[in-house]
């Protein structure tokens, strides 16, 4: 069995590169390979750390490798040195494995590790980047010549069809010749089954209890939420999960969600945020103020399982993002939320960007935030299940045509299969 060594995000870090990194692992193992996964995710700050456990570790042939999180690497001006531990790893792991190939995805530092532990050891490696490494961090001068060196020495750098992202990386310094495009999409099922097993409000009691026990950004959770818990009859639910951001403000979540609150009592949201503290709780306050405390829950970010739970119980799921900050940036999150047949209620932007702009269909499979939109429009549903059903279907069938037409074999994973087949 050959063996490749995967560098990057994986859980409990919270975010799509991660999943994506593992879901391609997850492929890869299907495909008969044993991967070696080396990160430095146990050591991810509080507020992008999932709650939940590790529901992937038991997994045939997907081996976790993580950096020591020993702390007496004090050193002045500190830093964590990321950088250093992932590559000195990797040297350790390429001198006692006989690896086919490497993949680094995220260019810093997992892309960089990869590169200086492949070129040293003289193995064949892949990268795959996201969008803020390939904008944001590329556009510092002091790192522009590092991600120049490692997109020129890989053996291939893998990124979606677009003219965008190509163009990019080879104004970046990758070779043209290097850069390998898929088509298709990534396959958006988390891997975890039925998820958490029990009602809405079992997982939410057990994620609520962890978080407080772990003083999870210095809160009492169970506080927080005690009056959301108690009101545990049927509403229709909301979910909003990702990082809350200068494109998804609290101020704008808050007025959203209080306007259909005042116009329809019967109505909860589950947020499950990570980000800024200050803005996390700037958010709560907001809600405690308006007195609608009874119609919101708050969590951390939990566990790909937990999330697919939560999925099952609730029939709207917010995909608010204006003005995002990172070119070639792409949510996963409304295909998420159809495969688990959750209607997404999405900004008027994501009608314009790639992939969405061909899927998403206004009042048959989603809800669109523009300049006809009011709260009646939930109200309308909360009072109809009739309407609410209706839109449920289309978002099934539209879900069904779309993963269909992906299909079940991550494109990732067959072209880094390919590279470490040589």
């Amino acid at each position: 069995m050959k063996k490749i060594l995967f560098i990057g995000k994986a859980p409990p870090i919270q975010g799509g590169v991660s999943i994506n990194s593992l879901l391609a692992a997850i492929s890869l193992v299907g495909l008969g390979y044993e991967v070696h996964f080396l990160s430095n995710r146990l050591g991810v700050e509080e507020e992008y750390k999932q709650v939940g456990g590790r529901s992937f570790e038991e997994i045939p042939n997907l081996i976790f490798v993580d950096i020591l999180t020993e702390n007496n690497l004090f050193h002045i001006p500190y830093s964590a040195l990321y950088a250093e531990r992932l590559t000195g790893r990797a040297l350790s792991l390429l001198e006692n494995n006989n690896y086919s190939l490497v993949v680094g995805w995220y260019l810093l530092p997992y892309g960089f590790a990869a590169t200086i532990a492949s070129v040293s050891m003289n193995i064949p490696f892949v990268l795959l980047h996201a969008g803020s490494d390939l904008n944001r961090l590329a556009e510092n001068k002091d790192i522009a010549s590092t991600i120049k060196y490692c997109l020129k020495q890989a053996k291939a750098v893998i990124t979606p069809s677009s003219d965008l992202s190509v163009n990019r990386l080879v104004d970046l310094g990758a070779p043209r010749s290097s850069i390998v495009t898929y088509t298709k999409g990534i396959p958006v099922d988390l891997q975890v089954g039925d998820g958490a097993s029990g009602s809405l409000f079992d997982i939410l009691k057990d994620v609520l209890e962890e978080s407080s026990s772990h003083g999870i950004f210095g809160l009492d959770w169970n506080s927080i939420n005690s009056e959301g818990m108690k009101r545990s009859e049927t509403l229709l639910t909301a979910i909003c999960y990702g990082k809350l951001s200068k494109s998804r403000k609290p101020s704008y979540l808050f007025k959203l969600i209080y306007d259909i609150v005042k116009l329809n009592n019967k109505f909860r949201v589950i947020f499950v945020l990570s980000g800024d503290q200050k803005q996390i709780k700037q958010l709560q306050g907001l809600v405690k103020q308006a007195e609608i405390s009874r119609n919101v829950i708050f969590t951390p970010p939990v566990a790909p399982h937990i999330l697919v739970g939560l999925l099952k119980s609730c029939d709207i799921g917010l995909c608010i993002e204006e003005d995002f900050d990172v070119a070639l940036h792409l949510s996963r999150v409304p295909r998420e939320l159809m495969y688990y047949g959750v209607i997404p209620l999405v900004s008027k932007s994501f009608l314009s960007q790639p992939f969405y702009k061909d899927v998403l269909l206004p009042r048959k499979n989603c809800i669109v935030i523009d300049e006809n939109f009011t709260p009646n429009v939930i109200s309308d549903l909360i009072e109809s299940s009739e309407k609410l059903e209706e839109l449920k279907h289309g978002v099934d069938i539209s879900s069904r045509y779309i993963e269909g037409s992906v299909g079940t074999i991550n494109p990732i994973s067959i072209i880094i299969a390919r590279y470490a087949e040589g």
